[in-house]
């Protein structure tokens, strides 16, 4: 008995001592922030957004301009039926015209393409905050993976040596066929979870270089620590600094100024535009030349044409209060939504704790208790073995409230429009 109890405490020990191995990874994995900063400058989607800023840049000084004017010639040919072709002289006709929009066009415009252009770095901001949210989500998956991995070789290490002193002890008649079997069937089972986790951590590094815009199978290395669990304390100056920073909602308040813009721009053209004509006459038969002007106005509210504006009108008022009250539909939910990530933090943050200050220890004491019983001889060493094997799931169990916590701290900065 004596001889059984001191083989499988020796099998026990060093299962234990060599469950502390580290995962064998390309080095240690980047800070989470310099992972976020190249996100930032290399993702495609963010280079889209980009250009799209400095393309609504662009109409601004557009919108200053002028239409192009109009240089014209005209001649007066041989009327026809004249035959005295060679005696006849034509009436030559130079005139330049010029577009002069009515006075407060072209400065709505301006207004209208400006909060265009604001829009769009707005929109270029929320695109930022999704994809550093993105980035921290997939990093905190990436790092539970690893941990998940990690537990998972540590209880095969376990098991081997169980394995191996079961099988030199059912050799010598010291233990039965089915402890053999038993440890045998559970590092068969834990070797499958570890392909189907390499198999997940692997499609996520695939998602995860994407969002750096990296080669497919570049490395991550070894995910070392993530930040301290902190709840936000102070919610209505974290909601108010959401209501008053987030990209998405200072794109939406943007989007109603360009609409009252445009209401201002299309109210103006109830005023007509004035066509201006230079011309210079080279007259027939030696008379002298002469010069000329003509003034052309529109006629924006004739009866067949009076609709073109009036609905335009009306069109920019309805986008306008569409606008506005898709502004407050959405200020409602993110609210709604800052609140739920912070009961998700709290529920978390109280789950990390009730493992560290409780479910842990009790795990190791259990352990611990189990091993004393089977050296003193109250107890099968499987038995031992499942109270480790508790305990390791038990920190893998850990290692996820861990990752769900700061998912949701993720959730929640991406509420309030933070990327770091």
């Amino acid at each position: 008995m004596m001889l059984r109890s001191l083989a499988l405490f020796l099998v026990i020990l060093i299962g234990v001592q060599s469950s502390g191995a580290q995962i064998s990874r390309s080095g240690e994995a980047p800070p989470l922030e310099s992972l976020i900063r190249e996100a930032l400058e290399r993702n495609p989607g963010i280079e889209s957004s980009r250009y799209r800023e400095q393309s609504a840049e662009q109409r601004i000084d557009q919108m200053r301009s002028w239409m192009p004017p109009i240089l014209k010639y005209e001649f007066n040919p041989v009327p026809i039926g004249t035959m005295d072709a060679l005696s006849y002289m034509n009436m030559n006709v130079f005139s330049l015209s010029q577009m002069i929009p009515f006075p407060g066009k072209i400065a709505a415009r301006v207004d209208m393409e400006e909060a265009g252009y604001n829009m769009a770095t707005f929109e270029r901001g929320d695109d930022e905050v999704q994809i550093a949210s993105e980035v921290k989500r997939t990093y905190y998956e990436l790092w539970m993976m690893q941990k998940k991995l990690e537990v998972n070789r540590e209880l095969q290490s376990l098991l081997e040596n169980f394995v191996q002193s079961a099988q030199r002890m059912y050799e010598v008649d010291m233990t039965g066929l089915a402890a053999v079997l038993s440890a045998q069937t559970n590092l068969a089972k834990l070797r499958t979870e570890e392909r189907t986790i390499k198999n997940d951590y692997n499609k996520m590094l695939v998602m995860f270089n994407q969002l750096l815009y990296r080669e497919p199978e570049t490395p991550l290395g070894e995910i070392v620590s993530l930040p301290p669990e902190i709840i936000p304390r102070d919610f209505e100056e974290l909601e108010r600094l959401m209501i008053a920073r987030r990209p998405d909602l200072q794109a939406m308040r943007y989007g109603i100024e360009m609409n009252k813009a445009e209401i201002r721009s299309a109210r103006r053209e109830y005023y007509p535009d004035i066509m201006l004509d230079l011309m210079y006459m080279q007259m027939p038969g030696g008379a002298e030349d002469r010069f000329g002007a003509m003034v052309t106005l529109q006629i924006p509210l004739a009866p067949w044409s009076s609709n073109m504006v009036t609905r335009r009108v009306s069109e920019s008022q309805y986008q306008r209060q569409s606008r506005e009250k898709a502004l407050e539909n959405m200020i409602t939910m993110a609210r709604a939504e800052i609140r739920q990530a912070l009961l998700d933090l709290e529920t978390q943050l109280d789950i990390i704790r009730l493992y560290r200050e409780e479910v842990l220890p009790q795990a190791e004491q259990t352990a611990e208790s189990a091993l004393g019983a089977f050296q003193a001889g109250k107890t099968e060493y499987l038995m031992v073995l499942d109270s480790y094997r508790m305990l390791e799931m038990f920190r893998m169990e850990y290692y996820m409230a861990v990752a769900d916590f700061h998912t949701a701290m993720a959730e929640l900065e991406r509420q309030a429009g933070i990327i770091f």
